[in-house]
């Protein structure tokens, strides 16, 4: 009996320390919290000493701005000609005596001169854990994505100008720099540029590296505020108007940036594992990758470069190594939902309103042998060792590539097709098959992905007939749908039936295409009633 009430409390202790392992700490993270203007600043300190803590003050920057006619100096320093973005102080850490003593004295002079002002002394709830409001949709705080429109702009300004060489066209060297370890200082070079993010992680390293959110007020911030100050024309010094959406559809953008200026290569041979005797040829047949193209699809490097300007195999191996978390090389290029996969970048195009009609409604399947040959598209899988053989193969294959589109003939396109192998209460439909079909070459003729994969427009017969190969005379879909009364269970292998294959195929390519001419739930729009 004494055992088995110890084996109790053990079970129980056990329950304990896994819903409560620390004083004050739940095993669960809380939910996250809801989304917060961009000018909201969450002031939140390390615990004092004590152990009395104070809610964190949701401290709103926007209304601050406004009370002092936005200038920053109210709250900042100034050191080497710049402002400091942190409150008044410049590399001492914060503490609840600077602010107490900045804060409210201010609060208290403004209410002296009888202006608004905010919280006094003993006041302490009325900052520390106020309820604010949650934004409005569409208003509150985003990232910003320095893409290749922001840096073009930047990049060709006729403000902006490089410390070390003010003579740079190209404006490189007043932001890119990289940290010299021989010198133990910062130091531009040209053909060294890369993200800020890849140095600059979303909170400070141990070595002393600055936060990007540091390193990108502090430098951008702040050039925008001097060139504003000397009535120059600049980007944005308020937090709306990076952080919120709405305010920075208002931005300029160029549509057709060029080319960034980094010595990239034109087109990239990419190869994997090696096998045979002395390892005499490639796995799979080697990518080669036009890299010029998909610069002018991606809105800038990070979309692929998730971590660093390196080649992917420098960190993803073929058997996975440290550098690259582990992750093999086959699966960073062919993981169906990371968006800085191959596949996984793919994916997310299908899911846009012109492809979605077809890829969003269709069974997900593996890709099969055509989809895997369009970009493993060399067939000599002879391995090559030298860097400047690659680089001449990769170049002269992009050249040599075809852009000839195979369309199907129009005497080959039905123009109606009549379905009434269901019709009950409802007249046959008469399904205007060439004009849909019409329509969606219209509206894939100008991606460059769907005319990468969709070479012969055949391709685009199998958004409807799915799962039968390739042709112009595909199988009925009662082939493989069930009729009722045939005899066949009518949701076989998780196939629908017909009435449902076609209702979920035609219904949901509309909604997903937003096709408003033929809303999904008229009935009577494909089928007269009886």
């Amino acid at each position: 009996m004494a055992k088995r009430i110890a084996c109790l409390w053990i079970v129980a202790a056990g329950i304990i320390f896994f819903l409560f392992p620390f004083p004050g700490q739940t095993a669960f993270e809380k939910a996250a919290g809801p989304a917060v203007p961009p000018d909201r600043i969450m002031i939140n300190l390390p615990q004092e000493s004590d152990g009395n803590e104070m809610p964190a003050v949701a401290f709103m920057h926007a209304r601050h701005n406004e009370s002092v006619e936005g200038d920053c100096t109210r709250c900042h320093v100034q050191k080497d000609q710049t402002v400091v973005f942190k409150f008044q102080r410049t590399d001492q850490p914060a503490s609840m005596d600077l602010y107490h003593d900045n804060c409210i004295v201010c609060h208290e002079q403004q209410k002296d001169a009888g202006q608004p002002a905010g919280p006094t002394t003993a006041q302490c709830r009325s900052c520390h854990g106020a309820i604010v409001p949650d934004p409005a949709p569409g208003t509150q705080w985003e990232k910003i994505d320095f893409d290749r429109s922001l840096h073009y702009i930047h990049e060709v300004s006729d403000h902006i100008v490089s410390p070390d060489n003010p003579s740079d066209p190209d404006n490189c060297n007043a932001c890119h720099h990289r940290y010299d370890e021989a010198k133990q200082r910062i130091v531009t070079e040209r053909g060294t540029e890369s993200a800020c993010i890849y140095c600059h992680k979303e909170v400070q390293t141990d070595d002393g590296v600055r936060s990007i959110r540091d390193a990108s007020h502090d430098a951008c911030v702040a050039c925008h505020l001097t060139q504003k100050n000397q009535d120059v024309k600049a980007g944005p010094v308020e937090c709306s108007g990076c952080h919120r959406a709405d305010v920075r559809a208002e931005m300029p953008v160029v549509p057709d940036a060029p080319r960034m200026k980094r010595n990239q290569p034109d087109a990239v041979f990419m190869t994997g594992g090696t096998t045979g005797k002395d390892k005499a040829v490639y796995r799979m047949s080697p990518v080669v990758f036009d890299h010029k193209q998909h610069e002018t699809a991606a809105a800038s490097c990070r979309v692929c470069h998730h971590e660093s300007l390196e080649s992917c195999s420098q960190c993803h191996t073929p058997a996975g190594d440290e550098k690259g978390g582990f992750v093999r090389l086959e699966q960073a290029m062919h993981a169906q939902t990371d968006s800085a996969s191959c596949v996984g970048c793919h994916t997310q195009e299908t899911r846009k309103t012109d492809c979605a009609g077809c890829h969003d409604v269709m069974p997900r399947a593996r890709m099969t042998e055509n989809s895997c040959q369009v970009c493993h598209n060399d067939p000599d899988r002879t391995v090559v060792h030298d860097p400047e053989m690659k680089k001449m193969r990769a170049d002269t294959f992009v050249a040599a590539a075809s852009d000839q589109y195979q369309p199907v003939m129009p005497k080959d396109i039905p123009e109606t097709v009549t379905i009434g192998v269901l019709s009950d209460a409802y007249q046959p439909s008469r399904f205007p098959h060439k004009k849909v079909m019409d329509g969606i070459a219209r509206r894939v003729e100008d991606s460059d992905l769907a005319n990468t994969f969709h070479k012969n427009q055949q391709t685009l017969c199998m958004g409807c007939h799915h799962n039968s190969p390739s042709s112009l005379t595909p199988p009925d879909c009662a082939a493989c749908h069930a009729v009722p009364g045939d005899g066949r269970p009518t949701s076989a292998l998780g196939i629908p039936d017909l009435k449902t294959a076609y209702h979920g195929q035609c219904m949901g390519c509309h909604e997903k295409m937003e096709i408003a001419a033929v809303p999904s739930t008229d009935c009577q729009i494909c089928h007269e009633k009886k």
